[in-house]
């Protein structure tokens, strides 16, 4: 701040600059920090490693031009996927903590 007193206007703006930039990294910062998803469990890692897995799966299965065989391994991802989010196979009740990786994962919006 000490130099923004000085009339040199080439100063004053990289002061700004280095300002600006020291509290937008700390904003950054704090704002990945309170962003964090901490995983407790060894199924909740389970789960965010498989999901991961599928998604780079999916990224590679649907980047080129699609043929069956890469659609059908994509739907099977999927299907697993779908089957993440539900507490057992036969039940209808939602994991709400699968559902919150693979929504914090990026691979869909929530």
């Amino acid at each position: 701040m000490d130099l923004l007193q000085y009339h040199n206007d080439h100063l004053i703006q990289k002061a700004l600059l280095v300002l600006d930039q020291y509290y937008s990294f700390n904003a950054d910062l704090f704002e990945k920090a309170f962003n964090v998803q901490l995983l407790v469990t060894e199924e909740s890692s389970g789960v965010y490693n498989t999901v991961k897995t599928m998604q780079h799966h999916l990224d590679l299965y649907l980047s080129n031009r699609p043929n069956p065989s890469c659609l059908e391994s994509a739907k099977a991802a999927l299907t697993s996927l779908t089957k993440l989010c539900y507490v057992d196979n036969e039940s209808t009740e939602p994991h709400a903590i699968n559902q919150v990786i693979i929504i914090n994962s990026g691979m869909i919006l929530g």
